[in-house]
């Protein structure tokens, strides 16, 4: 079902400020009431949706700090500092606004071309990752995942900036990311922490991200 822009609004402010109300309740709770409300069903355990979408959601309430969203929200009436748009909305300022829109196009364009898979150009799947995975193998997910929330800290970063973040920047923090997770991957399995076995599939991705030019899915800038 396609929603209005005015639904979308409104079901994304309510679940976010959801994240911050005091009592409020458990991740899992909120998570099944958010993929209820947007009508994406829940998954099999092992296409991992369900198992993902709280720590994507835990990863957002880390780094949109109610000290952030207060100083957004404290100043609605005002122009957005990127494209100058008035009275804009929580949604334009993560996803909708046309700068950042490039930016988000660049990043699933990256992590399609990496994965052989489509990541879907939706503010469902790039800001809460929220959308099917079919029979992905594991570490496209766990790559996908962390590529998405990798670009959400930098928009989170420069909060009410005059520029976008740079897609160079994202894939430069995104590199230093994977490199660290591919240790501890390699690690967790020289130890028998890890019942399936994700460095190599992890090590192919890596690489294919480092190939990655201008000319290619990525650019200096957006």
């Amino acid at each position: 079902m396609v929603h209005t822009p005015r639904e979308i609004q409104a079901r994304f402010t309510r679940h976010y400020e959801a994240l911050y109300a005091p009592g409020a309740p458990p991740m899992e709770s909120l998570c099944s009431d958010f993929l209820a409300d947007v009508e994406l069903p829940c998954l099999e355990e092992e296409q991992m949706e369900a198992l993902e979408v709280p720590l994507d959601l835990e990863e957002i309430r880390a780094y949109l700090t109610p000290a952030r969203v207060n100083r957004y929200f404290a100043h609605q009436d005002e122009a957005c500092s990127c494209c100058s748009c008035v009275g804009v909305d929580f949604l334009h300022m993560l996803w909708s606004c046309p700068p950042l829109c490039c930016y988000w196009k660049v990043v699933v364009n990256c992590l399609s071309e990496c994965t052989a898979r489509r990541v879907p150009f939706t503010w469902e799947a790039c800001i809460l990752g929220l959308f099917p995975r079919g029979k992905w193998h594991r570490a496209a997910v766990r790559f996908t995942d962390l590529g998405l929330i990798t670009a959400k800290r930098l928009v989170t970063r420069r909060w009410r900036s005059s520029d976008p973040p740079s897609v160079q920047a994202w894939k430069c923090s995104f590199e230093v990311w994977t490199g660290a997770e591919g240790v501890a991957l390699k690690r967790e399995e020289v130890l028998g922490l890890r019942k399936f076995p994700l460095s190599a599939g992890w090590e192919e991705l890596m690489l294919r991200l480092r190939n990655m030019n201008g000319d290619s899915a990525v650019g200096d800038s957006v």
